[in-house]
């Protein structure tokens, strides 16, 4: 059996959660088993530990523990150590992979005290936790008290939680008074000590203790020491106290922790909640009597053992601390049932129930695997209808290409008469798609915004593959340029929009392109079949990403029916109702130097300098990456009452606003397929475009196209279309007819079948 312990909070300042870890990785070298373990780490700290032990070896990696890719390296390290059982001592945990995954999970403070997280970590502990829980054979603990938040909170079976206490370290024990006394120098305590230990967060609970020591002023002659990692917030809401006697230690090396407790007088955790209190063992064991805010938790740890008070009396605390110092036979009393109660607590016992573990669940794979070599896989997918999943996160984006595409796909595939059943994943709420319907639909939905980049990423690389394996899907469309490394599912099918991150790199903000470029070159070789809205866009990927010519299906883009020439008198109310200019030139995308606004805007200015003053220019879409440089311009030029910005126009209100203009202008740099002009050509309104990329696939002989850094011939181009009636009426009509060549059924119905073909060359068969 081959095991991997994940080791990467272990280090030479030990919290609780890493003290486990390095106590259990040691008890189990110490026990001498044959079994092969790869400890995996960020760095050489474990390296004379693994270098005493022929089964021990230590595994590097880079991702750092919670962080956004641990969820790619560790399964892939897994993989290529060949590990049976991967044991992760923290809240991390693979959602996906070959190796069985045993969790330590300690308590649900993320929950309880969700203040005391980073957005990023509430994030991840929002997508992730739940589903490691999920997918772990086993979910170790450490109390009672938390096996039942597990249970609550994480929806875990009691049955799948096993409770393995911690357990005090045997150098925890009352130390020679002389060496107390020099540690007790090295740290500046000058006499005798009440002693706190523990993290600095608000349910630590720290300046309840602050409070009562202070209330204790006069009376007692101690120090009050509060050994921990500082807290910013903590201490700064400390400055108008008055903290005479209070010290507050940082840098105490684990190995000198015995001797500050065996100093201390009493020990104290305020703690509000915690899933063990590693510290109230570790004092018995030094034969320092213990006071802890009475929980759930600190009633099953100290038993009687150690007195226990309420969280809302500071003055009840202030007196128990009083008699604890002040009553040699109170202290000794608790001294000894300290002694006593720590026995329950052996890492020898731990370390056997964890072997036991491992054993329990390796057996019972290897009992799967040889049930799974005695069904048929294949005779189970036949007795069921096909799977196939989409990402639909950017269902409700409809202001952008991928988003309309997505947002239409989705609407038309759930319409079409299909054997297939359709799993949609989003992150939007469920009744933003009410009108997807279909008896062969169903709706995933994970409740994230995906604003930020890390939640963004988070559902394309972690979720969106644990929801493919737990709906058994038989085949996955990625719809939006990124496809998860860890995807398990194949066939998988990915729409590749564009490239622009390839060819104009700088149009990027830097964490966009980096995280693209790490993407795309790992999902160009994992992808089965690669779908592109243009000939132009599969031309780029050939000659940019050598991709196998084969592997890539272009369906185009369509336009919708309701993008149409509309009346005159509806075109002139919405007109007035939106204070629109009689006579307008449009341009509709995001603001973004691709799009290439600023240049519009030098031709705009040229125009009204020839004499066509009586028009404006409106621009409808969101602010982007540099939009900034478009505002620039117009203030150099003096333009800022002639060029209106709409923003976001409403989706529905699109082709009114198309039949407003008198000239559609989209003079982008580089596009996968560009569907405005399409919509504005359905409106029959003229069309001026780039001769590039795939416009001119778009446009056809129905457009003007010119050269989109060419100042000059934009300019020229308008002012031909503008002072020319005959000319935009002979546009209008060659647009409408070219329009009617793109439908969006027909590209569901081109989809639908690249799905068919998929399924079919791997011998995946409807039901």
């Amino acid at each position: 059996m081959k095991i991997a312990i994940d080791a990467r909070m272990v280090g030479p300042y030990m919290h609780g959660i890493s003290r486990y870890a390095y106590n259990l990785i040691k008890g189990i070298a110490e026990a001498g088993k044959s079994d092969q373990y790869v400890l995996i780490t960020n760095d050489n700290f474990l390296d004379e530990f693994v270098s005493a032990y022929k089964n021990f070896s230590l595994r590097i990696v880079r991702s750092r523990l919670y962080g956004i890719w641990e969820q790619f390296e560790i399964p892939r390290t897994l993989r290529a150590e060949k590990i049976d059982i991967f044991h992760s001592p923290s809240f991390f945990g693979p959602i996906s992979g070959e190796s069985k995954v045993i969790m330590t999970i300690h308590d649900m403070i993320h929950v309880l005290f969700p203040e005391e997280s980073s957005v990023f970590h509430k994030i991840y502990y929002k997508m992730i936790v739940e589903r490691a829980a999920a997918n772990a054979s086993k979910v170790l603990t450490v109390s009672e008290n938390s096996k039942r938040d597990i249970v609550k909170y994480l929806n875990v079976s009691p049955e799948k939680i096993v409770v393995t206490y911690n357990a005090v370290e045997k150098k925890f024990r009352q130390s020679n008074e002389d060496k107390v006394e020099e540690v007790k120098r090295r740290f500046g305590i000058n006499g005798r000590f009440i002693l706190y230990v523990g993290n600095q967060k608000p349910h630590k609970n720290v300046r309840f203790l602050i409070d009562a020591y202070g209330q204790l002023k006069g009376k007692i002659n101690h120090l009050l020491v509060i050994v921990g990692q500082r807290d910013k917030l903590f201490q700064k809401s400390l400055r108008e106290l008055e903290l005479e006697g209070v010290t507050f230690l940082s840098d105490v090396p684990d190995d000198l922790l015995p001797y500050i407790y065996s100093g201390a007088d009493v020990f104290i955790t305020p703690s509000l909640y915690e899933g063990f209190g590693l510290p109230i063992v570790e004092a018995f064991a030094c034969e320092t009597p213990v006071i802890a805010v009475d929980t759930l938790c600190s009633a099953e740890i100290m038993g009687n053992a150690g007195l226990r008070v309420d969280a809302g009396s500071v003055d009840e605390l202030a007196s128990v601390i009083y008699n604890v110092l002040t009553d040699d036979g109170l202290r000794s009393r608790l001294v000894k049932q300290g002694l006593t109660r720590v026995k329950k607590f052996s890492w020898d016992e731990t370390v056997d129930r964890t072997l036991g573990l491992y054993d329990e669940v390796y057996k019972a794979r290897s009992v799967k695997k040889r049930e799974a070599l005695h069904s048929s896989s294949l005779s189970y997918k036949k007795s069921r209808r096909i799977r196939i999943g989409i990402n639909a996160s950017k269902y409700s984006d409809v202001h952008t290409g991928v988003g309309r595409f997505t947002n239409i796909l989705c609407h038309h595939i759930s319409e079409l008469n299909s054997n297939y059943d359709f799993y949609m994943y989003t992150a939007i709420k469920a009744n933003q798609l009410h009108k997807i319907s279909g008896r062969n639909v169903r709706i995933r939905r994970a409740g994230l915004n995906l604003q930020s980049n890390i939640s963004r990423i988070l559902w394309e690389q972690v979720a969106l593959p644990y929801y493919s394996s737990r709906d058994e899907l038989d085949l996955f469309h990625y719809t939006d340029h990124a496809l998860s490394v860890m995807e398990g599912v194949r066939p998988c099918i990915i729409t590749v929009h564009d490239i622009a991150f390839i060819l104009f790199p700088h149009l990027f903000n830097r964490t966009r392109r980096m995280y693209k470029k790490f993407i795309f070159e790992r999902l160009i070789n994992k992808a089965d079949i690669i779908i592109t809205p243009s000939n132009s866009t599969k031309n780029d990927l050939k000659r940019y990403c050598e991709i196998n010519e084969e592997k890539i299906k272009v369906v185009h883009y369509g336009v919708e029916k309701r993008f149409l020439p509309i009346s005159k008198s509806k075109v002139e109310g919405y007109r007035s109702r939106n204070s629109l200019p009689s006579r307008m030139i449009l341009s509709v995308g995001t603001l973004e130097p691709r799009k290439n606004i600023v240049t519009l805007i030098k031709a705009f200015a040229k125009l009204r300098e020839k004499g066509f003053i009586d028009y404006k220019l409106v621009v409808a879409g969101s602010k982007g990456w540099l939009y900034k440089e478009i505002f620039k311009e117009i203030g150099t030029r003096g333009l800022q009452k002639e060029v209106l910005f709409l923003g976001n126009v409403a989706d529905e209100d699109l082709p009114n606003l198309y039949n407003c203009a008198d000239l559609f202008v989209y003079p982008s740099l580089y596009e996968g397929f560009g569907l405005p002009p399409l919509e504005a050509m359905a409106c029959g309104v003229p069309v001026i475009t780039s001769n590039t990329s795939s416009l001119p696939e778009v446009v056809g002989d129905a457009g003007i196209m010119v050269d989109p850094t060419d100042v000059n011939s934009l300019f020229e181009k308008m002012c031909q279309i503008l002072g020319d009636s005959e000319l935009r009426h002979y546009m209008k009509n060659m647009g409408l007819e070219r329009a009617k060549l793109f439908s969006w059924r027909k590209t569901a119905k081109g989809i639908m079948e690249i799905y068919d073909d998929t399924l079919k060359c791997l011998n995946i068969d409807k039901a």
